[in-house]
């Protein structure tokens, strides 16, 4: 019964992201969290519905936490993206040379440096 509630609460979360529902996500990410936290499609929604309300702060947070623990290169991509943005261009260039480190065929970090 849990999985199956776990299961419907996910879609529902995947929904409000294709809705572009961002601003809800957002709001309930920390009760999304304690439920997803091990779920990495998950916690990506959580991440854009955060870039894309402009709460970059909050982006960069989770980003950091994330990578503590799933240290890939997408999601160092994705924080100097999110560096980028708040104009800490140091910071975005080392994270896009890490994201390069962690696989040198990510054209996308390249293009960012």
């Amino acid at each position: 019964m849990i999985n199956k509630n776990l299961a419907i609460e996910k879609q529902n979360i995947i929904n409000l992201f294709n809705q572009k529902k961002f601003n809800k996500i957002s709001k309930i990410s920390p009760k999304i969290l304690s439920s997803f936290e091990d779920q990495p499609d998950i916690v990506k929604i959580i991440i854009f519905s955060n870039l894309n309300t402009k709460n970059f702060i909050k982006a960069e947070k989770l980003l950091r936490k994330v990578l503590i623990r799933n240290n890939t290169a997408e999601y160092n991509y994705i924080l100097g993206n999110t560096l980028k943005i708040q104009d800490k261009n140091d910071d975005a260039i080392i994270a896009y040379k890490i994201s390069i480190s962690l696989n040198n065929n990510f054209s996308e970090a390249y293009n960012n440096l």
